[in-house]
C-alpha cells in the first residue's frame, strides 16, 4: 500500500487543529457500543492508536451520538489515524468532524 506524500504543512495544521480539539472539547458522549469503546475513543487508559481507531469507529456506526459528541469521535479518530501516519484517514476524518460542528471546530483552529 503506497502512502500519499501530504504537504508537510497541512500535516502540521491537521494535527495541530485535531489536538487542540481533543483536549480543549468536553468529555461528553451519549449512550455508546460499550464503556470500553468510550474509553479507548477519548484515549483513556492509553490505548494503541489502533485500539483507539476501533472504539470511535464503534461509536460512529452505532449512530448513538450526534452534533458536537459525533464531530468529537471523528476528531479522536483522526489524531488516532494521524498517529498511524495514515494521513488520508485523518484529513478525511477531520473533515467529517469539521463538517457536523463548523464552529466549535472554527473556534479551536483560531485558538480559542
Amino acid at each position: 500500500m503506497r502512502k500519499k506524500v501530504v504537504p508537510l504543512m497541512l500535516r502540521k495544521i491537521v494535527l495541530s487543529g485535531a489536538i487542540a480539539f481533543v483536549v480543549t472539547a468536553g468529555p461528553s458522549l451519549a449512550d455508546a457500543e460499550s464503556s470500553q469503546d468510550v474509553a479507548w475513543c477519548k484515549g483513556e487508559g492509553s490505548p494503541t492508536p489502533e485500539q483507539q481507531t476501533s472504539g470511535c469507529t464503534a461509536l460512529i456506526e452505532a449512530g448513538a451520538t450526534q452534533g458536537r459528541d459525533l464531530a468529537l469521535s471523528y476528531f479522536r479518530r483522526a489524531a488516532a489515524y494521524l498517529k498511524r501516519q495514515d494521513y488520508d484517514d485523518a484529513i478525511h476524518d477531520f473533515g467529517e468532524g469539521l463538517a457536523l460542528d463548523p464552529k466549535n471546530a472554527t473556534h479551536t483552529m483560531a485558538g480559542g
